[in-house]
């Protein structure tokens, strides 16, 4: 199960982070979690889904390092962003930028062998 968020410091748009816990679902190995920064002058719709994709950058390396795998993995990404889950969703290009999905593209291709 991984935590995802994002906020931009004082407005709609200025200086902005995310942050991401990945908890393992067996319960009996530790947390993986970190943050960083995005940038100045974003808005928080990117820090939001910079989280998820941090998020998913962390589950990458759990699932690289865990001893214990199975043949058939689940991972829920909880969010607390209607948009940002949205623009995922319906792949809303113009609302993010190219970039943004050939990142989450690439981390499809590692979940899926």
């Amino acid at each position: 199960m991984v935590f995802t968020g994002g906020s931009v410091y004082g407005a709609a748009v200025g200086c902005g982070a995310c942050a991401a816990v990945l908890v393992p679902l067996a319960g009996d190995e530790d947390n993986y979690y970190g943050s960083k920064a995005v940038g100045k002058n974003v808005a928080y719709l990117r820090c939001e889904m910079e989280g998820i994709i941090f998020g998913l950058e962390l589950s990458v390396k759990y699932f690289q390092s865990s001893k214990y795998r199975k043949n058939s993995e689940v991972l829920y990404i909880l969010c607390d962003c209607s948009s940002a889950i949205d623009v995922i969703v319906d792949r809303m290009y113009a609302a993010t930028g190219f970039e943004f999905f050939t990142r989450l593209s690439y981390l499809k291709v590692y979940f899926h062998k």
